[in-house]
């Protein structure tokens, strides 16, 4: 079977990603498709993940590190992106146990109060 062929511009603006930044004020930074791809690729290449890994998403997607790790990379690999409606500290734990994920992308807030739980 043969690949459909996309045509886009790497260039072109793929989403508006609202971030606090450094200054801890609401703003927007532009994402294009290229930059995008390219943080999954890096991922990818680093983490050295394939379409049988298993992501685990504990953050927020609107958080600039989950959306490259998790989503991007997902995008990039084929891989399994396993996500939560609802955050719930217990229940995160329950599922790591459960899905038994690749990776599970973290900040240190996160893991210390679900370090916390034991």
């Amino acid at each position: 079977m043969r690949e459909a062929e996309i045509n886009f511009c790497p260039n072109a603006s793929m989403i508006y990603h609202r971030t606090s930044g450094r200054s801890g004020e609401p703003k927007y930074c532009i994402r294009t498709i290229k930059g995008l791809l390219t943080e999954g690729v890096s991922y990818q290449k680093s983490l050295q993940l394939c379409d049988k890994d298993k992501i685990y998403c504990v953050l927020p997607l609107y958080h600039s590190y989950a959306l490259g790790i998790a989503c991007m990379t997902m995008v990039t690999t084929g891989s399994l992106l396993i996500l939560r409606s609802v955050f719930n500290y217990r229940a995160r734990l329950h599922d790591i146990r459960n899905y038994r994920p690749d990776i599970v992308p973290i900040v240190s807030a996160i893991a210390r109060n679900l370090s916390e739980l034991y």
